[in-house]
């Protein structure tokens, strides 16, 4: 009797483990069709919430840029779910039918191996939406367009892509502009932004080839060339430093006359500026609160020591920068260098103590100015052209150098920075200085001679590898009314 219990009450728990089996399944069932029906009035809902905040001035005016990047941030992670659910269901099909799923040899990759939106000729193309934003981030809302101006939708190329180390170069940096051209309204990281002009930065390329052994291939691309400085140049600074830091402003100019030190070259060009006067001696807050000051006596005596022997037009803010015909964007930098009309250096100044905001405007609108610069050197057929360009901000200047050799790739090369003098202590901070500015005072030099011995006649070499640019900021070009 006892085992005739027994095997009756495992045949219950068998049937009750079977009911419970199938009720879970229908159970899953119904909850992933009812998720199915769902996702359609989600999707209503987002773009909804989306066209109601685009509406609402109120909220236009409360969101600064850190809300928005946060904003961006929760609908980029949400659109990411979307995401993965649409890719099960792709995966889903491909189990049904492995025939039709297979990937094409010709699809290009991101860095991270996701697939990117190709490239078309269509006029219209850079306003077609994608669920992609740059290195997979994702962001539908759509901003302010970044893309006015006589600038180039198509990201495709006309000749020989550039390959290092067995590596299509070319194909993986215009894979990125692609992706980043499909959201360009939404972009705010600078690197993403100028890449919309075909100017690849550090952050960008390193961006696009993180594999460890591609180092070779991001250290090749960024390669500038810089001079070693000189073991005379070396021991000049180090002595003046040390005269100045113990002497008064008097006491030293007295010393520096009866040195006997060889001071024509760079090094001697440069401590003869910033010791002229006898601002290093001085108190130097005020020059926080005035940017027309701060260039005077920080930044005029770095210019002066590169530019100063050459007969270059220098022009001082306020000037507008040479651009070419049908680019109507005003460009005023703080400082560029010309001959006859053609511009080869430029500069961009921040005193200290100003917002990120106002900082990473000049980082983006220094590379722009220095590429229309680039190709007008190009297209009026002057010999291997090269930008100089200066960014200054928080008493730091670094030196980029910006050329074209290879196809619609435009890379900011940097030459070092280091830190501008503030005081008589600061002096020793111009050793790091000495390497940077005697490369650019030799490209200055170059350049200078090449604009005035430049054919009058034809287009340079590498016209054909030229782009034309968007504006960099829209805000400055003349109204219609305007121009009649």
């Amino acid at each position: 009797m006892a085992s005739d219990a027994a095997s009756s009450e495992d045949l219950d728990s068998k049937a009750t483990g079977e009911q419970m089996l199938k009720l879970w399944v229908k159970e899953k069932a119904a909850l992933k069709n009812f998720w199915k029906d769902q996702e359609p009035l989600r999707k209503l809902r987002t773009r909804n919430i989306i066209s109601a905040a685009k509406d609402s001035s109120k909220l236009q005016k409360a969101v600064g840029r850190h809300q928005l990047r946060q904003a961006l941030i929760e609908l980029q992670q949400e659109q990411a779910h979307e995401q993965v659910r649409e890719q099960e269901q792709e995966q889903e099909k491909a189990h049904k039918q492995p025939g039709q799923q297979q990937q094409k040899d010709d699809v290009p990759f991101c860095a991270n191996g996701t697939p990117i939106p190709s490239d078309s000729d269509d006029e219209n193309y850079s306003q077609k939406s994608s669920a992609r934003t740059s290195f997979g981030s994702t962001g539908p809302l759509e901003g302010r367009s970044n893309i006015d101006g006589p600038g180039e939708p198509s990201s495709k190329l006309h000749g020989n892509a550039l390959y290092i180390k067995g590596v299509d170069v070319s194909t993986r940096l215009m894979t990125a502009r692609i992706t980043n051209m499909s959201h360009q309204s939404v972009l705010h990281e600078t690197h993403d932004l100028l890449s919309l002009n075909f100017i690849f930065t550090k952050t960008l390329i390193e961006h696009c080839f993180q594999d460890t052994r591609e180092n070779e291939i991001v250290a090749q691309l960024l390669k500038a060339d810089v001079p070693e400085v000189p073991q005379q140049d070396i021991d000049i600074v180090v002595k003046l430093a040390i005269a100045a830091a113990s002497q008064e402003y008097l006491d030293f100019k007295t010393m520096l006359r009866g040195s006997g030190l060889d001071l024509s070259g760079l090094a001697g060009d440069i401590l003869i500026t910033y010791t002229a006067t006898n601002a290093l001696w001085q108190d130097r807050t005020p020059l926080a609160h005035n940017e027309d000051t701060y260039i005077k006596r920080s930044v005029i005596p770095m210019i002066d020591a590169v530019f100063g022997a050459l007969e270059v037009v220098q022009h001082w803010q306020r000037d507008q920068l040479p651009v070419p015909s049908g680019y109507e964007e005003v460009l005023q930098p703080d400082f560029f260098a010309e001959v006859n009309n053609l511009c080869f250096a430029i500069m961009e100044v921040k005193k200290p103590n100003m917002t990120i905001a106002d900082i990473e405007d000049d980082t983006r609108k220094l590379p722009c100015m220095m590429k229309i610069a680039l190709n007008m050197l190009i297209h009026r057929n002057v010999k291997d052209p090269t930008v100089l360009g200066f960014l200054v901000n928080e008493n730091i200047c670094e030196v980029f150098t910006l050329n074209l050799e290879h196809e619609a790739i435009y890379i900011p090369k940097s030459l070092g920075r280091f830190k501008l003098p503030q005081n008589r202590l600061d002096i020793p901070a111009l050793l790091l200085a000495l390497g940077p500015l005697a490369a650019a005072k030799k490209i200055a030099s170059t350049m200078a001679t090449s604009i005035k011995m430049r054919p009058r006649f034809g287009a340079g070499k590498y016209s054909l590898l030229t782009r034309p640019s968007y504006y960099v900021f829209g805000s400055n070009v003349p109204s219609s009314s305007s121009k009649t």
